[in-house]
């Protein structure tokens, strides 16, 4: 899920029960190279008002709980429960009415499946529900969620994960250094490369990707690209797409446009008429609800 903007210093301790908004919280030293953050969203809509929010792919898997007072109308997500919504391929689109609560886990990329206990690619564009990777303990972290108070609950969600990173493999260092490779060329780096400097072939390291992050290591750098693109956008100069394509590493315009399609589900121009109109349930916007 798109990442939204970190706060230091946070906790959810500090965020008052009935604020609406968006905050992001550290993960703390233990969770820090396999967590980016634990993320908080609320809000409040008024009766018969639906606000759409397209949440781009980031190339990360996500733990998500929804907790708000009619979360069952918070589609896709059907009902109040926790979910692993996999890494995702193009665009998600969520329709929220009435009052809504989500407590996220935002993993680093290829650190979800060894908490999660499957291979990444088995929920790639999908959300599905966490009782199916943890059985009973996830429907008993889901009442103890609903039981102890708002600042309780980042903890709790914490203290489960630490459990899990003992009890579980460690992640694959491998995947991990490439991932943060991609990140550091944003995505602008040949899988020959990547694998040269790695000292991997491209066979081992497409099957480790797929368990681990749920997409190629082709796919992981065009998602990286484009996430990079869409900040660019988002900034007060985004307007010009020449640009932007150029900064961002297209071939050209029409290529960078026909790309930002397929993943968001909008051209670069109809993507930013949509953020002036609605805000997404992870971005700065939504901070301020």
């Amino acid at each position: 899920m798109i990442s939204g903007v970190g706060l230091d210093g946070v906790t959810e301790s500090s965020i008052g029960m009935s604020a609406a908004g968006y905050w992001e919280i550290p993960p703390g030293p233990v969770l820090a190279p396999f967590v980016d953050c634990f993320w908080i969203r609320r809000g409040s809509l008024p009766p018969n008002v639906t606000q759409r929010n397209r949440i781009l792919p980031d190339g990360r898997i996500d733990i998500l709980f929804v907790l708000g007072d009619d979360p069952e109308r918070a589609a896709p997500v059907p009902r109040a429960g926790s979910y692993a919504v996999g890494t995702m391929r193009r665009a998600l689109v969520l329709d929220l009415e009435g009052r809504f609560e989500f407590l996220g886990v935002r993993f680093a990329p290829g650190a979800a499946a060894s908490f999660l206990g499957l291979p990444a690619a088995e929920i790639t564009d999908q959300t599905v529900a966490l009782e199916g990777c943890w059985g009973r303990s996830a429907l008993e972290l889901e009442e103890r969620l609903r039981d102890v108070a708002p600042g309780l609950r980042v903890p709790l969600v914490r203290a489960e994960l630490e459990v899990r990173l003992v009890r579980f493999r460690p992640p694959s260092a491998l995947v991990l250094a490439a991932s943060s490779l991609i990140a550091k060329r944003i995505g602008r780096i040949k899988v020959s490369e990547l694998c040269r400097t790695l000292g991997v072939g491209e066979r081992r390291l497409r099957r480790l990707f797929a368990s681990s992050v749920g997409l190629s290591p082709k796919e992981a750098c065009r998602v990286a690209r484009f996430v990079h693109a869409a900040e660019l956008l988002r900034r007060p100069e985004g307007s010009d797409l020449a640009r932007v394509s150029a900064r961002a590493g297209y071939y050209d315009q029409p290529h960078f446009i026909r790309e930002f399609r397929r993943l968001s589900g909008l051209t670069p121009g109809s993507y930013l008429a949509e953020r002036r109109a609605v805000r997404s349930v992870q971005s700065r916007a939504a901070r301020s609800d």
